[in-house]
């Protein structure tokens, strides 16, 4: 039977793994689509637009790879007349060849230009209402996460925030500062917006998105997924389209079926979300790793089994993606799994995730060669880390499985070099 998945699911894990990037970012994502969502049941819309609002409110800033530019981003005065916003213009590239998401991308594109910049347009857009959500939001961490001191209400800061919004009402659609001044009345929205529930009070009040994506859908979305995270350095720019190559190929040698091998090539893909955790400053350090940035590094395999658990029904595929660095003589990581605790499909995971990282450049070293990398795979192998069966496999089809390798890398290569090109201003 065909395995189908919550796409409203799907992006609220992705909105969750976007704001742990930074503590000061937490919730932002979800803060942001609750507000833009209530601002458009307010209005009336109808359900193809509220859903549209719903998922670009979610994905709206997934165009920035940075975790200082968002900050930078959240400041409230940080409105520009300069029509060009690089995180949008990467955001729209990452998704307008989506089926799914095409019209969500030029939601993306165009969620930081005001009232004004659009011409005052009457109509009340899609872009508008996630404009004023993601300000509002921005005016509620600096007045409340960043102000606050212990013990206090969020609602000692509400009529702050609106006398704030009120202020800049200019860049704003007046029907939107008409609708918050009403939803801002209800304490029930103050509290909705800073409870630890957010993302399930989120989940069973939008029963509207009712999407549901299969397998192939769901690998299309988990591709933008990747890059998010492998864009975050160029080290890494390749590395998850490397993995799923190996994985996808050891998976139908072994003699995975066609939605088994699918599965896999999602858990390829996602194996290094919780990477969204690492600041890109240790990602991109040229010399060796101090022990608490090692530490640091350790905790991603943790995150992605986090995020991807937050999506029901995804069984097997976030055990096989974040069991990646457990090794079978126990002595991997997070979760200290060893022999017939981890299955098969993260031990295919494992291998795929060593050949490729040993065989990229580093920013603190090259890339092995091929001959180099079977001497360091069969020595873990004899150590009791990975699979011997698995890396017989991959030691019978080095070559071809090379050539496979290789050819992802270099088109996600060209790929990356193109968005990046069009995302710039």
């Amino acid at each position: 039977m065909a395995k189908f998945y919550n796409i409203s699911e799907i992006l609220c894990a992705l909105s969750y793994a976007l704001d742990l990037a930074d503590p000061a970012l937490s919730n932002h994502h979800l803060r942001v689509c609750y507000i833009a969502t209530e601002l458009a049941k307010h209005l009336g819309l109808r359900k193809n637009h509220l859903e549209k609002v719903f998922v670009g409110a979610l994905l709206h800033d997934i165009g920035f790879l940075s975790s200082k530019e968002r900050l930078e981003a959240l400041e409230f005065e940080n409105f520009s007349s300069d029509a060009c916003f690089p995180h949008c213009w990467l955001g729209y590239n990452l998704l307008k060849n989506i089926p799914y998401l095409e019209d969500i991308a030029e939601i993306v594109l165009n969620h930081h230009k005001s009232f004004e910049q659009n011409g005052k347009d009457e109509n009340v857009s899609e872009p508008y209402i996630i404009h004023v959500a993601d300000r509002i939001d921005a005016l509620i961490v600096a007045a409340y996460f960043k102000s606050k001191t212990k013990g206090d209400s969020i609602l000692k800061y509400t009529h702050h925030i609106v006398d704030k919004l009120q202020e800049k009402k200019s860049h704003f659609h007046p029907y939107l500062i008409e609708s918050f001044k009403d939803l801002s009345a209800r304490e029930s929205f103050w509290l909705d917006l800073v409870s630890p529930e957010l993302f399930y009070i989120i989940k069973t009040q939008n029963d509207f998105i009712a999407s549901f994506a299969d397998l192939a859908e769901f690998e299309k979305i988990a591709g933008i997924l990747s890059k998010i995270i492998d864009y975050r350095t160029p080290f890494t720019v390749v590395h998850s389209s490397g993995v799923t190559a190996i994985s996808t190929h050891i998976a139908e040698l072994i003699g995975f079926s066609e939605e088994e091998t699918l599965m896999i090539k999602i858990a390829g893909l996602l194996h290094d979300i919780g990477k969204i955790v690492v600041p890109t400053e240790i990602l991109n350090k040229p010399g060796s790793l101090t022990p608490d940035e090692t530490a640091i590094i350790k905790t991603h395999t943790y995150y992605t089994y986090k995020i991807l658990n937050r999506i029901q029904g995804i069984d097997p595929i976030h055990i096989w993606a974040a069991f990646h660095h457990e090794r079978l003589n126990g002595k991997g990581y997070p979760f200290k799994k060893r022999g017939n605790e981890i299955p098969l499909g993260a031990r295919i995971v494992a291998i795929a995730d060593v050949l490729s990282a040993i065989t990229e450049d580093r920013p603190y070293r090259k890339g092995m060669s091929e001959e180099m990398a079977k001497k360091v795979m069969e020595d873990m192998v004899k150590s009791g880390a990975l699979d011997k069966d698995i890396y017989g496999l991959v030691l019978a089809n080095f070559d071809d499985l090379s050539q496979k390798r290789k050819m992802a890398q270099e088109i996600a290569s060209r790929e990356y070099l193109s968005i990046r090109k069009r995302s710039s201003c």
